[in-house]
């Protein structure tokens, strides 16, 4: 039923405090379960309606078996909000989903469902060309609707002359695996549309061994339970979670070059080893993590001063500093973050290693660059972040009688990757600063008189003003 809540508060003990609470808004879901072609409509069927964002039941029916409307469904006193309705079909097992939002009071939302499409996948298992009776081929189908329940998972074994069949895949990606004593293969395709058959397909299989080993932290002697694993060896991906006590096996890996990552659960450190996998053999490969530590520091400009929220005060031209760090591969991150009212800024969990921080600026076209590495795990590491060297430029503007001062004439500076804009005072003087220490180039026009007047000039050292003249 409808429900809702209002808060209210009691001033003293006998008191009675007065609230209005407002029910919330709902409507009704209708509609009808069909077949996937939407021809013939599906009696009896299992109706489920879930908060479409939340996954929360919200109710469920049965579709009508009633010759006059049958597949019928009907759903009342939904609450406001996004909504996702889900059918199986009681006879096949097949599945039908939709969605939609209730918005206004007593709204009517009507949905039609289509079950959604099967075909047949079959084909052979060969090693070498040759029909492998006996493989255990597994399938498992993804098909892009919300709810899991759609997905499928089915083992067989090849028969003679290594045939396999597979009935009812539903529409979508699916992945063939075959095994056989060291071998395996794989095969990915798709069901497109309903009844479609996915024929001839070869599931050759390579030699395969067995990798297994235990994941450590960075000190090689504790475990790492719960990590996510990740083995890589040619095109083939294998995944799987370290145990209780840190250890992993994987079975069936392709023979070769085997990359293994750890990564750790719900955290950022992670470690990568390798190995030379070979038919049948178990290899045993540890993963210790690499580590991380902490990065800190502080911000400042060319001339030693930290960007403290005061700086920008003083700069009211420049605004929004950020510091972004990186770090190489094999343990490739990208952090960003704006500075603290100090000018300090701080990154967590960085990857033991060398990092290198940026240092950018709204306003200006200076940045800064420092390098520097972690070398342990835990270890917080102090290093600043500077603008590179800069200087200013001033000048008079007068008019063509050498004498009146220009105000408000627009003054533009330009060099190799900049570009600056500025505004003459009521005597004419500009005073423009975080020039790079390169040549440049003045253009002046003078909005009254349309008059234009450049000039040039070479900043070389930090804190140096270079005059124009008049």
């Amino acid at each position: 039923g409808r429900g809702g809540r209002a808060e209210g508060n009691l001033t003293a003990h006998g008191a009675t405090a007065q609230v209005t609470v407002s029910l919330t808004v709902t409507g009704t879901v209708a509609g009808h379960f069909l077949s996937s072609d939407g021809s013939e409509p599906i009696p009896n069927a299992e109706v489920r309606l879930q908060q479409a964002t939340t996954g929360r039941l919200l109710g469920s029916t049965t579709t009508s078996s009633q010759a006059d409307d049958p597949g019928y469904f009907e759903l009342g006193h939904v609450p406001a909000g996004p909504v996702l309705v889900t059918a199986i079909d009681p006879l096949t097992g097949r599945i039908g989903e939709s969605s939609g939002e209730i918005e206004s009071e007593g709204q009517v939302l009507n949905l039609e469902i289509r079950q959604l499409g099967a075909g047949k996948v079959s084909g052979v298992v060969t090693s070498g060309g040759v029909p492998i009776a006996g493989a255990s081929v597994d399938i498992t189908s993804t098909t892009g609707l919300f709810s899991s329940v759609a997905n499928l998972k089915a083992t067989a074994t090849a028969a003679e002359g290594g045939v396999f069949s597979f009935d009812g895949i539903p529409v979508g990606s699916f992945t063939l695996t075959a095994k056989s004593s060291s071998l395996t293969g794989s095969f990915i395709s798709a069901i497109e549309e309903d009844g479609q058959e996915v024929t001839d397909i070869d599931v050759a299989l390579q030699p395969s061994g067995t990798v297994y080993g235990t994941t450590y932290r960075s000190d090689g002697t504790t475990l790492v339970p719960g990590a996510d694993m990740t083995l890589r060896t040619g095109r083939s991906t294998s995944r799987t979670h370290t145990s209780a006590d840190g250890k992993y096996r994987l079975e069936y890996v392709p023979v070769g070059a085997v990359t293994v990552r750890a990564n750790e659960s719900g955290g950022a450190d992670a470690g990568i080893a390798e190995g030379m996998l070979t038919e049948g053999q178990e290899l045993e490969i540890d993963v210790i993590f690499n580590g991380t530590g902490t990065v800190e520091g502080f911000a400042i400009d060319s001339d030693g001063a930290p960007l403290s929220s005061g700086y920008f005060v003083d700069h009211p031209e420049l605004s929004n500093p950020l510091v972004r760090l990186t770090t190489p591969s094999p343990f490739a991150r990208s952090l960003t973050t704006a500075l603290a009212g100090d000018g300090s800024f701080r990154f967590l969990f960085v990857p033991v290693g060398p990092f290198t921080l940026s240092l950018s600026v709204t306003g200006t076209p200076l940045h800064g660059a420092a390098l520097g590495t972690i070398a342990s795990d835990g270890e917080t590491v102090s290093n600043d972040v500077q603008l590179a060297e800069s200087g200013s430029v001033m000048g008079r503007v007068l008019r063509p009688d050498g004498t009146t001062p220009a105000a408000n004439a627009i003054v533009t500076i330009t060099g190799s990757g900049f570009s600056f804009t500025d505004l003459t005072d009521g005597g004419g003087d500009f005073h423009v600063s975080g020039i790079p220490l390169v040549g440049f180039s003045v253009r002046i026009e003078d909005p009254f008189t349309l008059g234009l007047a450049t000039a040039s000039g070479t900043i070389t050292a930090n804190g140096e003003t270079v005059d124009v003249g008049e």
